[in-house]
């Protein structure tokens, strides 16, 4: 195998370490893997091989998709079990009146009831 050298060699130009920050550096695995992709799409335009929307995959939409499903699985999982009947039956913290107002609002109603039959 002689090519196995060049090959090696070919492979250490690669950088495996590129945090894809803002830019790739030139030989950032991934900025190459998709020149090379592309170059292929190229290809195969220009030789009119058939493309079908099907076999090509937008990993954008398969990335969206995947996060779509795990805030599904997370809203399944925080639905709550049904009330209890005691808690459903009690009155909500809004429809309370301090003790301190309900006497003030007795009285209030009294005169309006005294202000009506008179």
């Amino acid at each position: 195998m002689p090519w196995i050298k060049t090959i090696i060699e070919f492979s250490k130009k690669f950088d495996m370490e590129c945090t894809h920050q803002k830019y790739c550096t030139r030989w950032c695995y991934e900025r190459v893997y998709r020149q090379c992709f592309r170059l292929s799409e190229a290809f195969k335009v220009v030789y009119d091989e058939d493309l079908s929307q099907d076999s090509i995959i937008d990993k954008r939409k398969q990335f969206v998709e995947s996060w779509q499903a795990k805030q599904d699985f997370t809203k399944q999982k925080r639905v709550s079990n049904p009330r209890r009947e005691s808690a459903v039956v009690r009155q909500s913290g809004v429809d309370r009146v301090p003790m301190a107002l309900r006497g003030l609002l007795i009285e209030k109603l009294n005169e309006i009831e005294e202000t009506k039959t008179s």
